[in-house]
């Protein structure tokens, strides 16, 4: 039972949220949804992933960036279900990967006047000073490490995931002892058209041509005005598969202790994925999601605020837990080699 190490407090404050849930559930029912029109939209949401089971629903795990929105759209009274929603997303994170602009579509209630028809606000008209404060709405029932920073009216057949051209990630790393201009020459070989079938995490019962991949960018900067030594690897690409980010950085971190750069190519084209471990999940962070045409965004009062004070945080953290990572790492390894001798 998840409930066995928890503390007292814990439990009166989980018990606590269980009763206010239940009275909000109850005064939800009594909408008829019949009644209210709806509109198109997507919303944009920045997550700090560390503290969830990763973003999407799952039945057998709980407590998932997914489940806490979609908790906080029904206790809001915007959704009745998420089925009924025409809901979409843009990426699914894995466990302790964070997003400063993961994007969600499908259908809110909406308070202006309907089309006669069908009950769906004609899209293309979209004002938004008349509509409901939808961000507000939604944050008063989200804990503080999930935010939605605005929301865009769209058209009908709009989806949050297959309309999304690109995705860009942002892998936080500390350089300390690394050969970082060899990294950086290694990342060439992550460019262009791949299999990738040797930097992911496999799924069952995928056909081969799933794991050929386009990968439009991969660079290391360094992240200037920091007292760490802080590096941060970009990766865009129109998709991505289970934990190619994770895969990409632990073999560009085996050629920054020494590995030639050619070590990525004989790992890609290698005929049996080599023995590696992925590199830890805190680091990583969606940073966008991008679309054929701009999208007119309502945002929140101080959403530029709340993005800058995300990513800074986040940074430092990563680079610390990085450092410990990459100590403990050097460490093993000299002890092991101690022995050996």
């Amino acid at each position: 039972m998840r409930f066995t190490h928890w503390s007292r407090e814990q439990l009166i404050s989980y018990i606590q949220r269980l009763r206010t849930k239940e009275k909000q559930w109850h005064k939800r029912r009594l909408l008829n949804w019949n009644e209210y029109t709806r509109r198109p939209v997507v919303l944009r949401v920045l997550y700090n992933g560390r503290h969830f089971n990763g973003f999407a629903s799952q039945r057998e795990v709980r407590n998932t960036v997914e489940e806490r929105i979609t908790d906080a759209l029904r206790l809001s009274g915007l959704i009745d279900t998420l089925e009924t929603s025409f809901y979409s997303r843009s990426a699914r994170t894995d466990t302790g990967v964070s997003a400063t602009d993961s994007h969600l579509s499908l259908y809110l209630r909406s308070r202006l006047p309907p089309d006669p028809e069908n009950h769906i606000y004609p899209w293309y008209q979209s004002p938004t000073a008349e509509e409901l404060p939808y961000g507000i709405m939604i944050n008063q029932y989200l804990p503080d490490d999930i935010k939605v920073l605005g929301w865009a009216p769209v058209h009908p057949a709009f989806d949050a995931r297959y309309h999304c051209v690109r995705r860009t990630y942002h892998y936080y790393f500390d350089g300390h002892g690394l050969d970082i201009p060899t990294m950086q020459e290694a990342t060439s070989y992550f460019e262009g058209h791949l299999n990738v079938t040797n930097i992911c995490k496999p799924v069952q019962g995928k056909p081969k041509d799933f794991y050929e991949r386009q990968i439009e960018s991969c660079s290391i900067t360094k992240i200037e005005d920091n007292d760490v030594d802080l590096y941060r690897l970009q990766v865009t690409a129109p998709s991505f598969v289970w934990h190619q980010i994770r895969a990409m950085m632990a073999l560009l971190l085996r050629v920054g202790q020494g590995k030639p750069p050619s070590y990525i190519q004989q790992v890609l084209n290698s005929p049996e994925k080599p023995p590696y471990a992925y590199a830890s999940p805190y680091p990583l962070v969606l940073v966008e999601c991008k679309y054929p045409d701009a999208l007119r965004w309502v945002a929140n009062d101080g959403y530029r605020a709340h993005v800058k004070a995300f990513d800074q945080n986040r940074m430092l953290q990563s680079a610390r837990d990085q450092l410990v990572l990459n100590r403990v790492s050097a460490q093993v390894s000299k002890t092991i080699f101690s022995h050996a001798r």
